[in-house]
């Protein structure tokens, strides 16, 4: 009896440090495994906190895009007012520089104007003053002519008739014509000094 007893402590031995082997194990290996869910569990987390966020940097990568959208729709809405505007001002420059040229032009044909009044004012002067001269002469030789009627008649009074011939019809005709070169002296005065009125009000004007 005492000998199956000693045969079966071996045995009992050899289970109990199959069991223990077995009890560590189990026991290693659920550390091993808690180690791993901690990590596991960790990781979980991190991954959630990571994709919170990033789904806050998403929301604020939409927000500032619909800014930047919002931003880009009023910079083109500027950017088309301005565009108008510039077609406004090149539409406006377009028709005052026509007006600019329009102005040159008439005021270069003004000048013109003027410089052709002015050459003819002195070209009517110039025939006014030849015309004055003529007269002058005219005057001259009109007094020369009444001088000699007043001398004829003068000494026809001591001649007798039948030595002296005298023509009536000459005297008479001397007569009307020194009077027709005289209106007619008149009538170049008045025309000459209405035309340089005339000429000296447009220019005036």
């Amino acid at each position: 009896m005492f000998r199956k007893g000693i045969a079966v402590l071996p045995i009992i031995i050899a289970l109990f440090v199959v069991s223990l082997i077995a009890t560590i194990g189990v026991s290693f290996l659920y550390q091993k495994e808690r180690a791993v869910n901690v990590k596991l569990q960790e990781q979980i987390v991190a991954l959630e906190n990571l994709q919170r966020s990033t789904a806050s940097k998403l929301d604020e990568s939409k927000k500032s895009a619909t800014e930047l959208t919002l931003k880009l729709q009023d910079a083109k809405s500027r950017i088309d007012d301005l565009s108008a505007q510039l077609e406004t001002v090149k539409s406006e420059h377009a028709v005052t520089t026509n007006q600019l040229d329009q102005f040159k032009a008439d005021i270069s044909k003004q000048k013109s104007l003027r410089e052709d009044l002015e050459s003819r004012l002195n070209q009517v002067q110039d025939e006014g003053k030849q015309i004055k001269e003529q007269i002058k002469i005219m005057e001259q030789q009109k007094a020369a002519l009444e001088e000699k009627i007043k001398n004829l008649e003068s000494g026809a009074s001591g001649v007798e008739l039948g030595k002296v011939v005298v023509n009536p019809d000459a005297f008479v005709a001397d007569r009307n014509v020194a009077a027709a070169t005289s209106q007619t002296g008149d009538k170049q005065i008045s025309r000459v000094l209405s035309n340089e009125a005339r000429i000296r009000l447009v220019l005036w004007r």
